[in-house]
């Protein structure tokens, strides 16, 4: 998926580039056709470096388009992945539940964290790391939290898989912005994944899991 799309915004760059000495070619044609004889030709030799200049804001401009093109392709592709790595982590919730009275895990009563609960059933080495994080997972091995809260009539952690209402947040990035400012990705107890505002993910974690969620709020 990188590699494709950081391909897609060569391409893109180049295309730019392009239509860079296209315009430029053109704004010449023009001057050329405005004047003519020895007072055109004096006036091309007169405007060489100002068409060289023109040239080069053109162009600079046009790259500076095609490098914003190439860093939102590649945050599109690491988001991409990052919700890869929620699904994983639903099929991993869903496997864990099966082999355990339907029942999410519990890391305090178990002893062990969530992550290494679920490892068994994750088939992607690398599912608990977000492309995006340059921090969390290099200290604590994973760059998602779940819910897991403090609170009884909130959590998730040793409840049973049919507690957990289909549009209830059940696992989150571990910090917003990552992808988009102030928005994370999230997993839902339904198993769909998906960009979440910080704020409407918080507020969810603190909703009691028996209260009707009509609509999801993004």
């Amino acid at each position: 998926m990188g590699v494709v799309g950081d391909a897609a915004s060569a391409a893109r760059l180049v295309d730019y580039t392009v239509r860079g000495f296209q315009i430029v070619e053109q704004i010449r044609q023009g001057k050329s056709r405005s004047n003519d004889g020895i007072r055109m030709r004096g006036f091309r030799r007169g405007m060489g470096l100002v068409d060289l200049l023109v040239s080069i804001g053109i162009i600079t401009l046009l790259g500076s388009f095609a490098l914003v093109v190439i860093s939102q392709t590649r945050s599109t592709a690491r988001s991409s992945e990052c919700l890869s790595n929620l699904n994983h982590i639903s099929v991993a919730f869903t496997g864990f539940a099966a082999d355990h009275g339907g029942h999410y895990p519990d890391p305090q009563a178990q002893g062990r964290s969530w992550e290494s609960l679920l490892s068994t059933y994750i088939a992607q080495p690398m599912a608990f790391a977000c492309p995006a994080d340059n921090e969390i997972f290099l200290s604590v091995g994973s760059s998602y939290d779940w819910r897991d809260t403090t609170d009884p009539l909130t959590t998730l952690a040793g409840k049973r898989l049919i507690d957990g209402p289909p549009t209830a947040v059940l696992a989150f990035d571990t910090l917003p912005g990552w992808h988009t400012k102030h928005y994370m990705n999230v997993l839902l107890c339904s198993g769909s994944a998906s960009a979440m505002s910080e704020d409407a993910c918080l507020n969810d974690l603190l909703v009691p899991l028996t209260k009707t969620r009509n609509t999801i709020s993004y």
